[in-house]
């Protein structure tokens, strides 16, 4: 496994690149021709609920290709099928996805009815023909939420912006699993700021330049330092009185 980034650090999610070689019983290179799984992605925005998994093909598949995604706990676990999705990924590629796979998404699964807090990592195989790639994964490490939503700024009172937003709706269960929050806030000019952690889906910004442009953006990380925080919210613009 390949780690990008550190696991606890700031991002990002693990990547494990393919496992190529040579077909079973045969030293031949492999067809460079063929589709092969160039790369593999997990994360989980529906913790605990859910793991989302993505990958890419390359080259670029000319027909439709049959792609097979499966997933156990532990190299002796029971093999279980990761349900291929249809249609497009059901919400946001983390920003920190490699280029390959950011650039050309060819598929995606997604895994449910995980264990949780288990020292097992669970396997994750994708393979089209006969190439295989894989994704090796503790699912608190893959922890990863979408950003928040509705971010609201409203000025107030002399020299202070009242920052206001909802968690992310992929997010199950905010009250057993409860979020917490970093606020970025950037002086036009100037180099970002970022407060926090808050619990709550509210901060007042004090102390501001009067008369002054800023732009406010949101982060959100599982509240007991699961995984990694989310992207940054898209920023939102607002002025000082």
């Amino acid at each position: 496994m390949h780690s990008w980034g550190s696991m606890h650090g700031v991002c990002v999610c693990a990547v494990i690149l393919l496992l190529q070689g040579a077909l079973a019983g045969e030293s031949e290179s492999l067809d460079s021709g063929a589709p092969h799984v160039n790369q593999v992605l997990c994360w989980s925005p529906k913790y605990p609920v859910a793991v989302l998994c993505a990958w890419s093909l390359q080259p670029e598949p000319l027909q439709p290709t049959s792609v097979t995604a499966t997933y156990r706990l532990g190299l002796s676990g029971k093999k279980m099928t990761c349900k291929v999705g249809p249609g497009p990924l059901p919400g946001p590629l983390p920003i920190t996805a490699p280029g390959p796979l950011a650039g050309l998404l060819s598929g995606w699964c997604e895994i449910e009815h995980l264990e949780l807090f288990v020292l097992q990592t669970y396997i994750v195989s994708v393979s089209v023909e006969n190439h295989t790639g894989q994704y090796s994964f503790i699912l608190e490490h893959i922890v990863k939420p979408d950003p928040p939503l509705k971010v609201v700024v409203t000025p107030g009172s002399r020299r202070q912006l009242s920052v206001k937003w909802a968690p992310p709706p992929s997010w199950p269960d905010p009250t057993l699993f409860p979020l917490k929050y970093r606020v970025q806030y950037t002086q036009e000019g100037h180099a970002p700021r970022t407060l926090g952690p808050y619990e709550r889906c509210e901060v007042v910004l004090r102390g501001l330049r009067p008369r002054s442009s800023y732009s406010i953006r949101v982060s959100a990380q599982d509240f007991l330092d699961n995984g990694h925080p989310s992207d940054w919210s898209l920023p939102i613009s607002a002025h000082t009185t």
